[in-house]
């Protein structure tokens, strides 16, 4: 189990101070919110070690903020990237929550090793 004191979040922009990265885990009293609203931003999430993989919560937050679809790429070094792939080879983009009041979890058909 992951320590939740040893992930470090990373994003590739943010709103302001109240909508950081350290915003980003479903725990925080806050939301990440990327500055922009376009295909290129992500958050990136540093597990502090290598870990066995099996899904991710996604959430909006409590202003109307939320993803509609997301991919996901994983890491063992925070150098080399994989996109997780459906079964026939073709990146998986994944659904969102229907709306900012709830979460859902995304359960992947093969747990990957990332840190």
């Amino acid at each position: 189990m992951v320590d939740n004191n040893s992930v470090k979040l990373d994003a590739s922009s943010y709103r302001n101070k109240a909508s950081s990265p350290d915003h980003g885990k479903l725990s925080s009293f806050g939301s990440w919110t990327a500055e922009r609203e376009n295909f290129d931003q992500y958050l990136q999430v540093d597990l502090g070690g290598p870990f066995a993989v099996y899904g991710v919560d996604v959430a909006g937050d409590k202003i109307g903020h939320y993803v509609t679809s997301y991919q996901l790429l994983y890491s063992l070094d925070g150098v080399s990237y994989r996109y997780i792939l459906t079964k026939d080879g073709i990146v998986e983009v994944f659904r969102g929550p229907a709306d900012s009041l709830h979460s859902v979890r995304q359960v992947l058909s093969m747990p990957v090793e990332a840190r």
